[in-house]
Order: C-alpha cells, then sequence, then structure tokens
C-alpha cells in the first residue's frame, strides 16, 4: 500500500515538473512571436516610408501632402519646407493598425535628378 502512494506522488511530481516546463516554453515562443511580429511590422514601415518618398519624388514634389492607402494601413506624406526648389524635406508618417513611425527625408536636386540626402527617424 505504502509503494503505491509513493508512486502516486511521484508521478504527481512529475506530471507537475512537465506542466511547468511546458507552460514556461509557451511563454517563451508567445514572446518571440511579438517580437518577430513588431521587427516584421517596423521593417514594412521602412519599406513603406521608401516607397512613399520614391512616389512624392517621382512627382517632382508638386504636391504638398498625399496620402497613400496600402493594405493594413496608410502613410502620410507632406512637404516640410517649401522655402527652396534645389531642398526639399519630406515627413512622412507611417500607420499599420497601431503602429506608428515618423521618418523625414531630405532631398537636394543635382542636375535634373533628385537625391535623398538625409534619412532620419523622428
Amino acid at each position: 500500500m505504502k509503494e503505491n502512494g509513493i508512486i502516486s506522488v511521484a508521478a504527481l511530481w512529475i506530471f507537475l515538473v512537465l506542466l511547468c516546463l511546458g507552460t514556461a516554453v509557451l511563454a517563451i515562443s508567445r514572446s518571440q512571436r511579438r517580437t518577430a511580429e513588431a521587427r516584421f511590422i517596423e521593417s514594412r514601415s521602412y519599406l513603406i516610408a521608401h516607397r512613399a518618398a520614391q512616389l512624392m519624388q517621382e512627382s517632382n514634389f508638386q504636391l504638398d501632402a498625399q496620402t497613400f492607402y496600402f493594405e493594413g494601413g496608410h502613410v502620410d506624406v507632406e512637404r516640410v519646407d517649401r522655402n527652396s526648389d534645389k531642398d526639399v524635406c519630406i515627413r512622412c508618417t507611417v500607420h499599420i493598425g497601431r503602429y506608428q513611425k515618423e521618418t523625414q527625408v531630405e532631398w537636394t536636386k543635382q542636375g535634373q535628378t533628385w537625391r535623398a540626402v538625409t534619412w532620419r527617424e523622428l
């Protein structure tokens, strides 16, 4: 009778240890998934801001502000300075769900082409 009780307690301890390990593994995997999703959204926002800046450059910066929509969000692009014809500064604000990122791109005209001079996050 005592042996059955000892075996039962040992089995219960093994079960609890395995349950704790399983819970820890699940918590770690959820944390890794959230980190990976955040990095994916951040890299996607960089690509979207870059493309929006290119679209403004392709239109020769004729518009002062424009909104581009894409699947899952939108990007607002606006000219910050309007004083110079050779130097243009634009601000891109990317909205993806609850995530928002602002970047500022400064362009300068060299000959007939526009070149991006600086790219910084705000």
